[in-house]
């Protein structure tokens, strides 16, 4: 598996709800292509009013301050992006939806993480077994060799049951 690039979430909460099959959508100004991406837990933190939110759509995540941080902690694979609006309509998300207050009609489909402006689609994700301390960078950023190195041979190393995909 090649791993070249990584992001760095906001806060461990949303490394976490990746990791744990909650989060399928990251939000970014860029489209990340469809690929492997390195999961980077940075030393930031979220707004508390973000952090009742991902509370209450991924119920069980850890507390922040217990989640390791500045490390590689995982990989997700990104099948592809749409922008918000074209996530809305794919969704079936209408004109009776209200996205930025949490409301929808019975029949929309839309992820309640999908904020845009562009909604990188995340279909699986695989937590390694040793975090691998890295300093991250904002946008989608190239792994540093030794560290690239080292996501890779673990991943390459895990058995069937270690490597269970979580699938979003």
């Amino acid at each position: 598996m090649c791993v070249p690039k990584a992001i760095t979430p906001c806060g461990p909460e949303l490394s976490e709800a990746i990791l744990r099959g909650y989060k399928d959508i990251e939000n970014r100004h860029i489209n990340l292509g469809v690929r492997w991406v390195a999961l980077h837990t940075g030393q930031g933190s979220i707004e508390p009013e973000l952090g009742a939110l991902i509370e209450h759509l991924s119920p069980g995540l850890p507390p922040a301050e217990t989640c390791r941080k500045g490390a590689v902690v995982g990989v997700c694979f990104v099948q592809g992006a749409l922008t918000f609006l074209g996530s809305r309509q794919e969704q079936g998300c209408g004109s009776e939806c209200e996205p930025a207050a949490q409301r929808h009609s019975p029949t929309c489909r839309l992820s309640p993480y999908a904020i845009g402006p562009v909604c990188n689609i995340i279909s699986m994700a695989v937590r390694l077994p040793r975090p691998v301390s890295c300093k991250g960078q904002l946008g989608c950023w190239r792994l540093p060799l030794a560290v690239r190195q080292e996501v890779e041979e673990q991943l390459v190393a895990m058995s069937p049951q270690e490597l269970s995909l979580i699938h979003i």
